[in-house]
């Protein structure tokens, strides 16, 4: 804070206290943030964790820890929720067009991003048929978390 005193913070409205500086915006579903001259859509993501959140600029969708290349995000905190992964992923990502290219928040797979319909293909988590069939791939996924899909 103290090298950047200007920087603001952008999030959800639940995230953590020790966020929510002077400098912290917060942000809710649909709502259009304005960088420069870009315009990007917020959309609430949560799963991962309870307060994540997805930044698209079409055909671009930067995922965060919602979405890698060949897998979903994990849901190990106490403030993760496996419902809330399988209706974010599911029910918002998934149904996004299938030339959307995917910017994870981090590097975990074999390359740094992904087309939607790419992904699908390389993934089994992104294949299941209901939430029961999501619940027993990812637990299937953690327990062979060295092994890849």
């Amino acid at each position: 804070r103290e090298a950047y005193p200007r920087m603001k913070v952008l999030g959800h409205p639940d995230s953590n206290e020790s966020l929510k500086t002077g400098n912290f915006i917060s942000l809710n579903e649909n709502q259009i943030v304005n960088i420069g001259e870009l315009k990007f859509n917020v959309i609430y993501t949560p799963g991962h964790y309870y307060d994540s959140i997805c930044y698209q600029l079409k055909p671009v969708l930067f995922t965060g820890d919602t979405l890698f290349v060949g897998r979903t995000g994990r849901v190990i905190s106490n403030k993760s929720s496996l419902e809330d992964l399988y209706d974010s992923v599911y029910n918002k990502i998934l149904k996004m067009p299938m030339n959307t290219r995917i910017y994870p928040g981090h590097d975990y797979g074999f390359i740094q991003s992904i087309l939607l319909g790419d992904n699908i293909k390389n993934s089994t988590l992104l294949r299941a048929k209901n939430f029961d069939d999501f619940k027993d791939r990812m637990d299937e996924y953690e327990k062979n978390r060295d092994i890849e899909f």
